[in-house]
């Protein structure tokens, strides 16, 4: 049904059909990618005669021109416009990131050319090159060896039709591209009914015992196998230009309201967080350690809160104690209302969330603990100071 890219992820909650591209979206007249449907191999960029090559890929200054092309960065929207000759892809390649990024001429690394639909200028001839690049609008993208094609989206607005499918561009920073009629309403039903039944809570890798590693992921995930899951993963592979087989098996994620998946980095086993961030995580961390067993917390923290987690309480604090219209102020009312229906659902990890997630968490900590400092005892207060001033560190 519809299908959201950010930047060069994409979401693999959908699917479609191996090699009748159409059958799932309906194309509109006049979009001849439907009948075209290149393979999507990557095709490195190579020269089919060196000596005739060398001299080619200058500057241009007529756009119009047959042998003029407009060369950018893969993803991007700016580049440069180059005169270009069939069958030197590579040194136009070269060239091209030689005078955009500053690369050396003589960099070995594999270079790979792509038309503006996403589609890779294959090595099967200088006549098929140049129908390639014509039917691409005279426009080429520079791919880097171990770079995977990036939509440019162009701007806010910007519409187009490939393969059936619709995309548009909602946000440029960050890149974000909503694609309709990627899968017909029955495969998507077909798809949740198989997958519904086997729903379990999504798992979490843990790379240490550290509590920020940890209660990151709420939903329920079912893991889609047999011919219909497979044909969606090729599908989102072409919906998102990608190699054969760079997709992942098609997973059916189901949120309820109130559910996340916050911002993790299981993936690199060697990431760490920026000075600041790590921080700012730390001085709630601190709070959290000492809260627990408080011995004179502002009055009423604990009340009508039995078997709730810290997290609850500290958001129930934080945002009974407050002037609404101030806490909208730095939390702004969506924030504020997601908080309220998450207390009502009496959900764990709460200020957690919130802490780590909401754009100005260093200043919304802040606040947090100056409150509880200035009406908690006088034991936690002093121990509680301390949290306070890591988190204006951090901030």
């Amino acid at each position: 049904r519809k299908l959201t890219m950010s930047g060069w992820r994409v979401a693999l909650a959908w699917a479609l059909l191996s090699l009748a591209v159409a059958d799932e979206g309906r194309c509109s007249e006049g979009d001849d990618t439907c009948v075209m449907a290149p393979d999507l191999r990557m095709i490195p960029a190579l020269d089919f005669d060196d000596e005739a090559c060398q001299g080619t890929a200058v500057a241009a200054s007529d756009e119009s021109s047959d042998d003029s092309v407009h060369v950018l960065i893969n993803g991007e929207n700016q580049g440069i416009l180059m005169k270009w000759r069939a069958g030197c892809a590579r040194t136009l390649a070269t060239k091209a990131m030689h005078v955009l990024m500053g690369r050396s001429l003589d960099d070995p690394t594999p270079l790979y050319l792509y038309d503006q639909m996403g589609y890779p200028v294959a090595n099967g001839g200088e006549q098929q090159q140049r129908e390639r690049v014509s039917k691409g609008g005279n426009t080429l993208y520079v791919l880097v060896d171990g770079e995977a094609w990036i939509w440019p989206g162009v701007e806010v607005g910007h519409r187009w039709e490939s393969e059936g499918a619709v995309y548009l561009t909602v946000s440029m920073s960050p890149k974000v591209i909503l694609v309709e009629n990627v899968l017909t309403n029955d495969t998507c039903d077909t798809l949740i009914q198989q997958g519904s039944r086997h729903l379990y809570r999504s798992p979490e890798k843990h790379y240490s015992d550290d509590p920020k590693f940890r209660n990151y992921r709420t939903s329920h995930t079912a893991s889609l196998s047999g011919d219909l899951a497979e044909t969606a993963r090729r599908r989102a592979e072409r919906v998102a230009r990608l190699p054969p087989n760079y997709c992942e098996p098609v997973q059916l994620v189901r949120y309820e309201p109130g559910e996340w998946y916050k911002e993790h980095h299981d993936y690199y086993h060697g990431w760490k967080e920026p000075e600041a961030q790590s921080a700012q995580k730390k001085a709630f961390e601190t709070w959290r350690s000492i809260a627990k067993h408080c011995p004179d917390p502002p009055e009423g923290f604990h009340e009508g809160a039995t078997g709730l987690d810290i997290d609850w309480k500290a958001a129930r604090f934080f945002v009974d104690k407050h002037e609404k219209s101030s806490l909208v102020s730095v939390m702004d009312s969506s924030w504020l209302e997601w908080v309220q229906s998450n207390m009502n659902r009496r959900s764990t990890g709460l200020a957690t969330a919130l802490f780590e997630s909401h754009p100005r968490s260093p200043e919304l900590l802040t606040l947090f603990l100056g409150l509880w400092q200035a009406q908690a005892g006088p034991k936690c207060a002093a121990a509680a100071a301390a949290a306070r001033e890591s988190a204006e560190r951090a901030g």
